[in-house]
């Protein structure tokens, strides 16, 4: 009777030769899935950096930024005006947050064209230029966080030099150049 239960209880001897099998058909199976899945996952990636390619280019490329700057400790009145105009915008190949954008910077007596490299995140469809104390040639080291957003730009900046900090907010309007 014994014989009896155990022969029910284990399985035959060829049932044990064939679990070896489904571990490497399930490690198998597990790798196939992972390569698909970073794949589709890489295409995915770049569909995305192609799309904000072309809304950055849309949003920036052959305008004028036309706005104010405040500066911390003095009255919200007291506004200057600023002016960007951004001729080409391209991004760093290899590097899918790091731009080069080609842009005339006009403020007080400062009038400079020149091309800066930028890091822009993004905030799902919405671009965001980041500096983190970029050295603009004749002008000095900057940081900022600048958002723009149909037709719009707003954000804050901070100006290391001569010693000394300033920083403030800056906002306004994104116009299209108008070609001649």
């Amino acid at each position: 009777m014994i014989r009896a239960l155990k022969s029910q209880v284990f399985a035959p001897i060829h049932t044990w030769s064939t679990i070896g099998i489904y571990p490497r058909f399930f490690a198998f199976v597990v790798i196939v899935l992972s390569a698909s899945y970073n794949v589709a996952k890489a295409e995915e990636t770049k569909a995305v950096q192609e799309k904000r390619f072309k809304i950055l280019q849309e949003i920036l490329q052959d305008t004028t930024l036309v706005g104010h700057f405040t500066v911390d400790g003095k009255p919200m009145t007291e506004l200057t005006e600023e002016r960007y105009d951004i001729k080409k915008v391209e991004p760093i190949e290899g590097e899918p947050n790091l731009w080069t954008i080609e842009s005339r910077i006009q403020y007080k007596k400062n009038d400079v064209t020149l091309p800066l490299v930028l890091r822009v995140e993004w905030a799902e469809k919405t671009p965001v230029i980041v500096m983190d104390r970029v050295i603009v040639p004749g002008l000095g080291s900057f940081s900022a966080r600048v958002v723009f957003d149909n037709g719009k730009y707003a954000g804050t900046w901070a100006h290391d030099g001569d010693g000394r900090s300033v920083g403030g907010h800056l906002f306004g309007r994104i116009e299209k150049t108008k070609n001649p």
